[in-house]
This record gives C-alpha cells, structure tokens and sequence, in this order.
C-alpha cells in the first residue's frame, strides 16, 4: 500500500510499506524530523505529516493508494485512514522543524 504514489510524474515517487523511492527527500511527524522510513508513522492515532520531495514533478500525486493507478477501483488494498487536510506547494519552502510544527497546529 501507498502513503503517496507518484511514480507517473517523479523518477520513483513513492512511499510505500515495502519501500521508499528517491523522490522523496525529508520527513516530519507532528512537527519532528524522523528516519525516512515506513516505520516511522505512527498508527492509532491522528499524526501531521510533512513529506519534502527531493526534486519538482509535474503529474498525479495518489494519496493512501492501491498498488497502481491501473487497478480495478475497489478499496481492497488501500492504506485505510482518514486525512483531515492535504496541502501542496509548488515550489520548495525552506522549512525547518519548528515551522513545520507551526503548520501542524
């Protein structure tokens, strides 16, 4: 399963429960930089995340997804949670941690 899939658009963009492309280049959880790593999501419980991408892409960006934007439609295989708020930026934000933070709040 996917946290974010964005390997159309991104030279292997994804972010996986198996492994971890080199799209993606940072990782805050409630506001602390972590390990770039699968276990380091926390689960049970509502979490902020901030993912840093290492380069721009221009394509779909698949959030909690399936294996592959061909599957079949079905929730079978799908990162099961709930998202509050998805944001997006453009460009790079030279964010460090306590601004990070401050968005989370």
């Amino acid at each position: 399963v996917y946290l974010l899939d964005a390997r159309h658009g991104a030279v292997d963009g994804y972010l996986s429960n198996t492994n971890i492309g080199v799209q993606w280049s940072g990782l805050h959880v409630d506001g602390t930089s972590v390990t770039l790593e699968w276990s380091s999501l926390p689960l049970g419980r509502w979490v902020h995340l901030h993912v840093t991408a290492a380069f721009p892409f221009s394509d779909d960006l698949n959030v909690m997804s399936k294996a592959s934007d061909g599957d079949a439609i079905n929730a079978v295989g799908c990162l099961c949670g709930r998202l509050a708020e998805v944001y997006l930026w453009s460009e790079a934000a030279a964010l460090d941690s306590a601004d990070v933070l401050l968005i989370s709040q």
